[in-house]
């Protein structure tokens, strides 16, 4: 997926927008799960979390396991997760597997809530032809597992359990079928109960050029509602099949339909799906969907388009939209291109564009927009090195405009310059010179003579802003910073680093202003007792010059050279202070800390 053309990213609100839905399941009946990773940051001070895992085997047949994580929330209190799990062979074909595990969650400052969950599961395979798994699982309401996913819900507070059967066979398909029931509850109002009963056929027809599926779903519900007597019953009856088949060598099909037997619970609507595929030729394919929905309040929904592979790397597409889904009625036509193009060996290039228009006035959730993305990576042998993107995209509100861009280019034997952008900005078309701002932009030069390995240095100049003129009072916020780094080895067992930097900041939000300059100064000594193993000791000084206020920081840590250049320590924190761009030692916990040292030298480059 690309973005702008399947899905938008506002960086400010930290939200992820897909154009169109996204189905729930594929043609086959396979679940389709989306799963996203983000980082986030702030300006609070961050808190470590730490985990291990163990696998292993008991004898030659058990398999065994435990996993605990530790996460820091306050600064007296932590959250807990620990478990074990087991699998164990009773016969042939036949097994049985565990698992219990336990949190451990602050409340507040010295209180906890201790939860548990456990599942056990036997299983039965005979000549992978017959399966057979029994499962119960039972959560308690207190027990918390944030990176619970793929679930749908929360798990919390909840008791399942059912079994499955399988059958396969090369000639007749696959068939298989589950039933489980469920009960749910969350604090004493909340709570509902589940049984489901679903089976399925699978079977490849006519020399595997076809597929058939047919399915059936009978659920029943029954939910508390406070305001009533009793529990409110639901059932949905859910008849669902689908064939897909391989016309020619260049036309395919697929046809797919899923009636609701129920009149008054349209959770799952009825509606029938059919598509064709032509492949005019190995590069160019046109495609129709059109998909009907019965009894839901929504319109039939067209999509017409082609995917064109223009060159090994290069992908051109355009679709037409006619109706909606599931409530997102629109017509609108896009055409975009994908594009990859291997300049050189040492240059990559990648382009996106996607222009989409509304054919008609009806109300369009995703609005008109042109999109262009582009990026760049330029790594050649000789000393420069570059990479860089740039994403714009329009629409009847707003211009988004992203710039990166990063190079190191070496000027002279030992001296090399440093460049790194990135800017982000959002200009609000229906307001009056309204805008949000973010840049960092960053000039240095490094020096490391190529002859020893006992001095370098780096010097630094950045200018941070931030700006929003989308809100009253009119918010500016500006920070330059000057550092240098430098380093020194005058014994084989001593090294020496010290590092100097001065801040100003210019703030300015409506009648507050805030003018000030900080200084700041660090020292550390570290020294080798070994080959592999060393100590240091860190001190830093930092104080706001308009009004005298100061802080300071002191450490020592123990370190072990893991291979060339890459070291590992551990270090307790005797006085630490927190500022945002002087930030000292945020990931610690109870004053201790891991530390991590990568020395980046020019045989890592291949510079010599």
């Amino acid at each position: 997926m690309v973005r702008f053309q399947d899905y938008d990213i506002n960086y400010e609100q930290g939200s992820l927008m897909f154009k169109q839905p996204v189905q729930s399941t594929d043609s086959r009946g396979n679940p389709v799960f989306i799963v996203a990773s983000y980082e986030y940051q702030t300006t609070r001070s961050e808190t470590p979390i730490a985990g291990v895992r163990y696998s292993g085997k008991f004898g030659s047949k058990v398999d065994i396991g435990s996993t605990m994580i530790y996460e820091e929330r306050t600064t007296s209190s932590a959250y807990m997760l620990y478990g074990v799990n087991g699998r164990v062979p009773i016969a042939r074909g036949l097994t049985f597997s565990g698992e219990i595990a336990e949190s451990r969650t602050p409340d507040g400052t010295n209180t906890f809530s201790n939860g548990q969950a456990y599942k056990t599961e036997l299983n039965f395979n005979f000549l992978n032809i017959f399966k057979l798994d029994g499962y119960y699982r039972n959560v308690d309401s207190s027990f918390v597992n944030p990176s619970q996913s793929g679930s749908g819900f929360d798990q919390g507070g909840s008791e399942k359990y059912g079994t499955r059967i399988g059958v396969e066979s090369q000639n007749y398909g696959k068939i298989g079928t589950e039933f489980y029931r469920q009960f749910n509850r969350l604090g004493t109002v909340n709570e509902n109960r589940v049984e489901v009963f679903s089976i399925k056929y699978d079977k490849s027809l006519l020399t595997n050029r076809g597929n058939f599926t047919l399915g059936y779903e009978d659920a029943k519900r029954e939910r508390f509602v406070a305001d009533t007597v009793g529990f409110n019953n639901e059932n949905s009856q859910l008849v669902s099949g689908a064939f897909s088949y391989k016309i020619t060598e260049k036309l395919s099909s697929d046809l797919a339909h899923e009636q609701n037997l129920g009149n008054t619970n349209l959770t799952k609507p009825t509606n029938t799906a059919l598509g064709i595929k032509y492949a005019m030729n190995p590069k160019l394919t046109l495609f129709m969907n059109y998909r009907m929905l019965y009894d839901s309040g929504t319109k039939d929904q067209v999509v017409l388009g082609f995917d064109s592979k223009v060159t090994e790397n290069t992908e051109l597409m355009g679709k037409y939209e006619i109706g909606g889904a599931m409530g997102d009625s629109r017509n609108r036509a896009s055409i975009g291109i994908k594009n990859k193009w291997q300049v050189r060996p040492d240059l990559t290039l990648n382009i996106a564009y996607e222009s989409t228009a509304t054919i008609d006035s009806l109300e369009v959730p995703t609005p008109d927009h042109d999109a262009f993305a582009f990026s760049f990576e330029y790594l050649p042998e000789m000393p420069w090195k570059s990479t860089g993107k740039f994403e714009y995209r329009r629409d009847p509100t707003s211009n988004k405009l992203v710039l990166g861009l990063g190079t190191d280019i070496k000027v002279i034997h030992g001296l090399s310059a440093i460049f790194k952008l990135d800017h982000m900005n959002t200009s609000f078309l229906n307001s009056n010179d309204e805008y949000q701002l973010h840049g960092v932009y960053q000039l240095g030069m490094a020096y490391r003579p190529e002859l020893t390995d006992k001095f370098n240095s780096v010097g630094k100049i950045a200018y941070l802003t931030d700006r929003n003129t989308h809100v009253n009072p009119d918010e500016r916020l500006d920070r330059f910073i000057v550092s240098v780094h430098g380093y020194y080895q005058p014994l084989r067992w001593l090294e020496l680093g010290t590092r100097i930097a001065t801040r100003r900041i210019l703030d300015d939000n409506g009648l507050l202003r805030d003018r000030s300059t900080t200084n700041f100064i660090s020292g550390r000594a570290e020294i080798d007792w070994t080959l592999k193993w060393s100590s240091a000791l860190d001190l830093r000084y930092m104080v706001i010059t308009e009004i005298g206020q100061w802080q300071s920081g002191a450490s020592t840590e123990i370190d072990y050279l893991l291979m060339k250049n890459t070291q590992v320590g551990l270090g307790y924190i005797f006085k630490n202070f927190q500022d945002d761009d002087f930030s000292y030692l945020d990931y610690q916990l109870h004053n201790f800390y891991i530390a991590f040292h990568l020395k980046f030298s020019e045989d890592i480059f291949n510079w010599r």
